[in-house]
């Protein structure tokens, strides 16, 4: 009975997702943000960026900056999921009105500079989209080292924080030892996605893995990543999306899931749990034991690896009741609130 409430849930949850991104092009939702800079990468790829800067942060009063990367809108966020555009254009009381810079914008507001950053090959970024990439994981070291720190408004002092996409990707980031990288806050995480989610027990999970890869996923970035830079006439988030290699077809987790049962070197050039033992900063984990969508397992086992390999690095778990947006930001201002 669990079970089948559980994919209600995740199918409901799929379907609300849709019909937002649905009724927001019908109804023509203004665009919010789009990407305020763009930081070109070593290998030539353009990563767009959405930076906050408080006004009180300058050369001679240098901030420091918090940093989130993922491929959902963070390059275009405006601090809305496509319900929150639409509740706002509307008036309807829809839930998941949140989207991942709203813990930014509450929580962080006038005290440090925040970043988002697309990963390559979503939003109004260009490459070629490789999910939990070490590629990806490249880039965000790159904008840490090579641009924020450079900024006049830095005191070079960068934190990390992330929950579920952006808690993955931003533990990886941190796995490539940013120099200016202090901290780390993430949540929601999932550390051998073979063994962590889609084949959990030996068990095949054909439900959320590929709900959300096939659907939510490319929905919500094109939603509220592409088209706000494309409708705000940002001219090189437009010719950007000319630019965007096609993913890799041997490379797509959906194939790679529905292929077999079989481990492979694929899950591993893929999961957290292979390159944890790179990170070097005090690191805080935040674990709900219902998780719905990444599991209770992963921030557990990731935890437990950093304190086994690393016991002399500063580092905290947090394990509380609740589902999968119980993430590192207060009770106040959770997607759940």
């Amino acid at each position: 009975m669990a079970a089948v409430i559980t994919r209600r849930r995740v199918a409901a949850l799929v379907a609300l997702c849709l019909a937002a991104s649905l009724l927001s092009a019908v109804t023509g939702t203004p665009a919010q943000a789009a990407p305020t800079d763009y930081v070109r990468v070593s290998d030539g790829a353009l990563i767009a960026i959405n930076v906050d800067v408080p006004e009180h942060c300058t050369k001679a009063d240098p901030c420091p900056t918090v940093f989130e990367m993922a491929g959902y809108e963070n390059g275009s966020a405006d601090g809305k999921t496509p319900a929150g555009d639409i509740a706002d254009a509307t008036g309807l009381p829809l839930p998941l009105q949140c989207g991942s810079r709203c813990s930014h914008s509450v929580f962080f507001d006038r005290h440090y500079v925040t970043i988002q950053a697309s990963v390559r090959g979503t939003g109004c970024s260009t490459g070629e989209f490789d999910l939990f990439s070490w590629r990806s994981a490249l880039d965000g070291r790159e904008i840490i080292d090579g641009w924020i720190a450079k900024q006049p408004w830095s005191n070079g002092e960068v934190a990390i924080f992330g929950h579920s996409y952006s808690g993955i990707t931003g533990t990886m980031v941190a796995a490539t030892q940013p120099r200016h990288l202090k901290a780390v806050s993430v949540s929601g995480l999932i550390d051998d996605l073979y063994r962590g989610i889609v084949y959990m027990g030996g068990v095949s999970n054909m439900g959320f893995p590929l709900l959300w890869t096939g659907i939510y996923r490319p929905s919500s970035e094109y939603q509220n990543g592409v088209i706000p830079g494309v409708r705000s006439g940002d001219r090189t988030c437009i010719a950007n999306q000319a630019t965007r290699y096609p993913p890799d077809v041997l490379d797509n987790p959906i194939l790679n899931g529905a292929a077999g049962v079989e481990d492979s070197q694929w899950w591993a050039s893929h999961s957290t749990i292979t390159y944890l033992d790179g990170i070097n900063v005090p690191t805080h984990i935040v674990q709900s034991y219902q998780d719905e969508q990444t599991g209770p397992r992963g921030s557990n086992l990731l935890w437990q690896r950093l304190d086994e390999r690393k016991p002399e690095l500063p580092k905290r778990l947090l394990l509380t009741n609740g589902v999968h947006s119980t993430n590192t930001a207060p009770p106040e201002i959770r997607d759940d609130r």
